[in-house]
């Protein structure tokens, strides 16, 4: 039976949460840094609570060891969506 090893280590720049103002009429791109700061390679995904309202892109990867990726957020406005 395989040896189960912990996961590497992972950073995010900004490293506690991301603010979006309004108004939502303007487009506005954030980046999120992703960092694998481990030896080995590691897999990372971004979730959102309300997947119609923000759009991540990529969302999901891997990362080589000492690799990073800047996906970019973008909050959308959309009338016709029901988030209650």
């Amino acid at each position: 039976m395989a040896q189960s090893v912990p996961p590497g280590d992972i950073a995010t720049h900004p490293n506690a949460k991301i603010v979006f103002n309004a108004p939502y009429d303007d487009k506005h791109i954030y980046y999120i840094q992703v960092i694998n700061s481990s030896a080995r390679r590691i897999g990372y995904g971004i979730k959102t609570t309300i997947m119609k309202r923000l759009r991540v892109d990529p969302s999901c990867g891997v990362l080589d060891p000492k690799e990073a990726v800047s996906p970019s957020s973008e909050p959308t406005l959309r009338m016709d969506v029901d988030c209650y």
